[in-house]
């Protein structure tokens, strides 16, 4: 029998290579503890769909999102933009 790896809190930072498929892991892990996921990709990078949000508004929305929930799933890999935002509380970093 194997035992799944233990979690240290539920503030979560999933990184990765570009198609690693982290947004892919952290929807289940969101599905799974029931905790909210924040894709970050659509917020810093300009899609087909339309313009991403300037660096410092999507900054400020993921500090929104910290600040306002004591559980959350973070996926993506900005660690430059966010280093003070989400890094330095995330509970584990997968």
């Amino acid at each position: 029998m194997t035992s799944e790896p233990q979690l240290s809190g539920r503030r979560i930072q999933v990184i990765g290579v570009t198609g690693a498929g982290k947004s892919t892991f952290a929807r289940r892990l969101g599905k799974q503890l029931s905790i909210p996921v924040c894709e970050l990709d659509p917020l810093f990078h300009k899609s087909r769909a339309g313009g991403a949000l300037s660096e410092d508004d999507a900054r400020r929305s993921v500090q929104a999102l910290v600040e306002s929930n004591d559980e959350w799933i973070l996926d993506g890999n900005h660690w430059v933009q966010l280093k003070d935002v989400s890094y330095n509380i995330a509970t584990d970093i997968l």
